[in-house]
């Protein structure tokens, strides 16, 4: 996925590098437009909501490229980009936990969203730990890319009148839990060699 990634956003990124777009600017603008979308999907506006937090994501994409094209890779950015991005993972679970607040009486919908956006930050903490502590880490599917493209599609199809953010959020939280034990298990084992 990284390298579809870089293929994509490597040419779009020299563009706005040009146009004197820094990567930092690119964060923040991709934070702002993702605070916009999950508004509108906490609002009940699912399918603008999904929309929008797309276009918020993808522009968020853009900085690693500006950063690589105009050689702006710094440490500060790597941290702004790191703790907006768990911010902006955050706040698209909150909205679609928001959603449901409003419309589930059985709750469910809110208490998946919440648990996946937990097990979520456990998945980033553990790989942020474990390399912290000097292990490798990146092991599991289920990393930012796939879970947010997951919940933007079921939020996109659930906008259009098709009913599957439920059962789209069952198999995130599945899919989740079992990279967290991959994870958990992989540095496990490392650590009872070192």
């Amino acid at each position: 996925m990284r390298a579809l990634a870089d293929w994509i956003f490597f040419p779009i990124g020299a563009v706005a590098a040009r146009a004197g777009i820094t990567p930092n600017q690119a964060t923040v603008a991709g934070m702002l437009i993702v605070i916009g979308g999950c508004y509108f999907i906490a609002t009940g506006r699912l399918f603008l909501g999904g929309w929008v937090v797309g276009a918020g994501m993808v522009f968020d994409s853009l900085d690693g490229a500006i950063a690589k094209v105009a050689g702006k890779m710094s440490t500060a950015g790597a941290f702004l980009d790191s703790t907006l991005d768990r911010l902006a993972d955050a706040l698209l679970f909150l909205a679609v936990a928001a959603y449901y607040y409003d419309r589930s009486p059985s709750f469910s919908g809110l208490t998946l969203a919440l648990v996946g956006m937990v097990i979520g930050f456990l998945i980033s903490y553990v790989r942020a730990r474990a390399e912290s502590l000097g292990f490798e880490c990146k092991v599991g599917f289920m990393e930012r890319a796939p879970r947010a493209i997951i919940v933007l599609l079921a939020v996109l199809f659930e906008g259009s009148g098709v009913p599957v953010l439920i059962p789209a959020l069952v198999v995130l939280t599945v899919l989740s839990l079992w990279t967290l034990v991959q994870r958990f298990v992989h540095v496990w084992k490392q650590a009872q060699i070192a």
